[in-house]
């Protein structure tokens, strides 16, 4: 019976009286998932959360919120100073509060960043979804089928200290666990199907930033960096109807040595880019280059905290009413903000083709 839960004896958990059970409201449907939360039992349904609390055999269900279920009960796990994260049908979400000592719980949307990404789902295949929170990197990794997928095929991760998303392809997640020491350690979601290129067995999660790597003749060799990519909204400028002319982008960024970037720009909805700009160095464009951590001889030369600079790319493309720019690179960057400049002579669209 999916409405009914049922618990064991205190001290005998392979045993079970005939009247050891709570019948659920049927409003809210089969139980999908169960999590312990300090003295509490989060009930997860088909239509709804519940709350166990009390002492056996004196316990007491109370239903927190009809608006939000979860129906991937791998996904959900508790998060430091977020309470239990888990995935919806529509996004994903996070239960925080309790309900001693007068508290409430509360559920808030923790996913408006990836709602486009999270629309995306295979509904059919959500069950699917794997997530666990990594002690080590201080992130919630969260992996969905998405497309048509009926396997999770990306990976959505939360940074606690940002309090922001990032997205991973390439990550083929079929199970996912951590370790003691807060490694991620996951199973590949194709196995030996996928090929000599994609074997079957555990693989780890690393900030070593290798797609994995390959053995020949008893010696591993690391495969080459994930690409990291930034891409910006759609600007209009505050008028869509208005020309633009963008000569500049300027990405306000740390140094962090000798990494480069490369940029991209687009306009007015384009799939293609209009123009690709050579690479450039994350170091200040006005003074000589800072020696790079970890490769300058000791007592040669003195490293330097990262400083904050800006790197103004030229961008030629003509007019537009709408413009974007993506940055994608292989190295570790941080990003701290952007600037666009451009000039306008206030030529406007003043009617549509005829027909």
């Amino acid at each position: 019976d999916a409405n009914r839960l049922y618990y064991s004896n205190p001290g005998l958990i392979d045993q079970f009286g005939a009247a050891n059970y709570i019948n659920l409201t049927s409003g809210g449907g089969g139980i999908t998932g169960l999590y312990a939360y300090y003295n509490n039992l989060v009930i997860f349904r088909e239509n709804a959360i519940d709350v166990l609390t009390g002492t056996y055999p004196n316990f007491t269900v109370q239903t927190v919120t009809k608006q939000v279920a979860c129906r991937a009960p791998n996904s959900i796990d508790s998060v430091p100073g977020v309470g239990v994260v888990f995935l919806a049908e529509d996004g994903v979400y996070s239960l925080s509060g309790g309900l001693d000592g007068g508290a409430v719980f509360e559920v808030k949307r923790l996913g408006n960043d990836i709602r486009k990404t999270t629309a995306r789902m295979t509904q059919e295949c959500v069950s699917r979804s794997v997530a666990k929170y990594s002690m080590e990197e201080r992130a919630y990794h969260l992996y969905v089928p998405v497309d048509g997928s009926d396997r999770p095929n990306i990976g959505c991760v939360y940074h606690i200290e940002k309090q922001g998303w990032s997205l991973r392809t390439g990550f083929p997640v079929g199970c996912i666990d951590r370790t003691y020491n807060g490694a991620m350690v996951f199973g590949h979601n194709e196995g030996a199907e996928a090929g000599a290129n994609s074997p079957a067995g555990l693989f780890v999660l690393s900030g070593a930033r290798a797609m994995g790597g390959t053995i020949v003749e008893d010696t591993y060799t690391v495969a080459g960096p994930p690409t990291s990519i930034y891409e910006s909204c759609w600007h209009d400028f505050g008028d869509s109807q208005v020309k633009k002319q963008v000569q500049y982008v300027t990405l306000w960024v740390q140094t962090t040595g000798t990494v480069t970037v490369n940029l991209k720009h687009y306009k007015d909805f384009e799939p293609e880019a209009v123009g690709t700009n050579e690479q450039y160095v994350y170091q200040p464009p006005d003074s000589a280059l800072q020696p790079v951590y970890d490769t300058a001889v000791v007592g040669s030369t003195q490293w330097q905290s990262p400083r904050l600079v800006p790197l103004r790319i030229p961008v030629a493309q003509q007019s537009c009413s709408w413009f974007k720019f993506r940055v994608e690179t292989t190295d570790d960057i941080l990003l701290v903000a952007y600037e666009l400049d451009f000039v306008s002579r206030g030529t406007r669209v003043v009617a549509g083709k005829l027909a």
